[in-house]
């Protein structure tokens, strides 16, 4: 709900008694009733507020008013759209009560995240990260994309360099972690094998 949204992400809120049932940061993939998030990356979120709502976006989570927004339209005004997503990701982590697995590795973490999605779904309602989201934007979309009643989440956890992999682990909190491998995929940012090998343990 508005109100929920906003006690976690602070900021102005524009407009109350709204609810959403998902979120997105990709104007070009919003479903009906979601909330969109302006992330400033190589390109500003902001910029693509009117193609959300063209595309049916219920509410929106942005960090200016860009020109031609609706009078009418609910939004939630926070001064880093990135900071709000990672501040509802851990919100929901907090709330979900299910399994959650985690999974790195220099490479299969696809693969395999995908055959525990169908071993998984036969147990119960199972939710997992859409196809490659493992870097701190997907994991985050992810965790506050779980559905109501999942009994399973697996998120896929990648790094490019040192220092990613703990911060991620940290946000997913999870009860099981699966180390697929380890080879030389990342030796242009470490030295050796090793060093990658602790780096993936950090989970």
């Amino acid at each position: 709900s508005a109100e929920e949204l906003h006690s976690i992400v602070g900021g102005n809120l524009a407009q109350c008694n709204w609810e959403v049932s998902g979120v997105s940061t990709d104007s070009r993939n919003i479903k009906k009733n979601d909330l969109f998030i302006a992330i400033k990356a190589k390109r500003d979120g902001n910029d693509f507020l009117l193609s959300a709502i063209n595309n049916g976006a219920k509410a929106a989570i942005i960090s200016r008013l860009p020109a031609g927004l609706p009078a009418n339209f609910p939004y939630i005004l926070v001064k880093d759209g990135m900071k709000a997503l990672n501040d509802i990701a851990l919100y929901s982590r907090k709330r979900y009560k299910g399994k959650l697995i985690a999974i790195t590795g220099s490479v299969g973490k696809t693969s395999t995240k995908d055959i525990l999605e169908k071993m998984l779904s036969v147990f119960g309602l199972t939710h997992s990260s859409p196809k490659s989201y493992n870097n701190n934007l997907g994991v985050s979309l992810t965790l506050v994309n779980i559905p109501k009643k999942t009994e399973y989440v697996i998120c896929e956890i990648g790094m490019n360099r040192k220092g990613e992999i703990e911060p991620l682990s940290t946000l997913v909190a999870p009860d099981v972690a699966i180390i697929t491998n380890i080879s030389a995929a990342h030796l242009a940012s470490f030295e050796n094998l090793e060093e990658i090998a602790n780096e993936k343990a950090s989970i």
